[in-house]
Order: structure tokens, then C-alpha cells, then sequence
């Protein structure tokens, strides 16, 4: 009763994990031209800063011209960073799907470790798929990669606001750096499982 319990769990877990990782492949998409556009912006604010008051044309009739465009290059990326807060709010709910599955695997498995769930029936490796333990293991996996996923891309919208070490060289690069470790390491986890979701239980 126990392995068919924290089976079934772990069937309705990945399914959740299947739609999570369609929906933040999606997000990702809606989030990159947002991205394209700050570089752009961040790298107008960055040509503003660097320009002498002097430098600039006209500057005896419009004294005031450097910090004018200032304020209209600051408005257009607060605009932006208001977007992708939008999308931070999705990632934050994909990693709490997640949490939840995995959280619901443990009360199975506690409920049913010292009478249904032994080491030999969690370690027990049939043909078509990994153990019970190693698929508990990978839901774990998922669920800290999103979490980490979800504080990176925080920490850069933060670092953004106080426009701190995030410029328009190092954007797409700091958004983007573990992205694909997730996209890979879940298409993974999901192909090894074919076998496993389709069994009926």
C-alpha cells in the first residue's frame, strides 16, 4: 500500500513538473525581448553618464538636457523592470508548484516508511526506471533549482532598481546563467521516466 502510495505521488509530482517546465520555457521566452530592450536602454543611460555636460550641444540654451534624459532613460527602465517583476512573480509560483509536490512525497513516505517503504523497496531498481528513493532525490533536485533560479533572477531585478553591478554587458549573461541547467537536467529527468508515468497504478 505504502510503494503504491508515494508511487502515485510520484506520478502526479512529475506531471506537475512537466507543466511547470512548459510554462517556465515560455516565461523565459516572454522575458527575453524585455531583456534585449534594458540592454539597449542600460547602455543609452551608460552613454549619458559618461558624457560631460560641456560635450553637449546647445547645452548654454539647455543647461539641463543631461539630467532630462536622464530621468526619461531611468522612467523607460523602470517601465521594464516592472515586466519582468511580473514574470519573477511566475518563476517564484513554479518553484512553489514544486515545493508543494515535494512536500506531499515526504508526508507519503513518513507515513508509510516503517511499515511499507523499507530500503529495499526505496533502493529497488526496476528495468524501466530509476529507484523510489532516486526519483524522490530528482523532485528535491527540481525543486532547489528553482529556487535558485527564482533568487537569482530577484537578485538581479534588486541589483536593477538600485542600479548596482548589473550594466549592459553583464545583463543576458547574469538573466540567463543557469537557465538551460534546468531545461536539460528536467528533459532529462522526464525522458528517464517515460516508462514510469505511463505505468498503470
Amino acid at each position: 500500500m505504502g510503494e503504491t502510495a508515494l508511487k502515485q505521488a510520484l506520478q502526479k509530482a512529475f506531471c506537475v513538473l512537466k507543466q511547470v517546465m512548459d510554462e517556465f520555457s515560455t516565461t523565459n521566452n516572454d522575458c527575453q525581448p524585455v531583456i534585449m530592450s534594458l540592454v539597449n536602454i542600460l547602455e543609452q543611460y551608460e552613454c549619458c553618464q559618461c558624457i560631460s555636460i560641456d560635450d553637449i550641444p546647445f547645452n548654454t540654451v539647455c543647461p539641463d538636457l543631461k539630467e532630462h534624459l536622464q530621468y526619461k532613460i531611468v522612467a523607460e527602465i523602470e517601465v521594464r523592470i516592472q515586466s519582468l517583476q511580473t514574470n519573477l512573480d511566475k518563476f517564484k509560483d513554479y518553484h512553489s508548484k514544486v515545493s508543494q509536490q515535494y512536500h506531499n512525497l515526504i508526508k507519503v513516505y513518513k507515513t508509510y516508511w516503517s511499515t511499507d517503504l523499507n530500503i529495499d523497496i526505496m533502493t529497488k531498481t526496476p528495468a524501466l526506471y530509476p529507484s523510489l528513493s532516486e526519483m524522490v532525490e530528482w523532485l528535491n533536485t527540481a525543486e532547489k533549482l528553482l529556487f535558485q533560479i527564482y533568487q537569482s533572477k530577484k537578485f538581479i531585478i534588486d541589483e536593477l532598481v538600485t542600479n548596482t553591478n548589473i550594466t549592459s554587458e553583464n545583463l543576458v549573461s547574469q538573466w540567463t546563467v543557469d537557465d538551460h541547467i534546468i531545461t536539460s537536467k528536467f528533459k532529462d529527468y522526464l525522458c528517464y521516466l517515460t516508462y514510469f508515468m505511463e505505468e498503470k497504478i
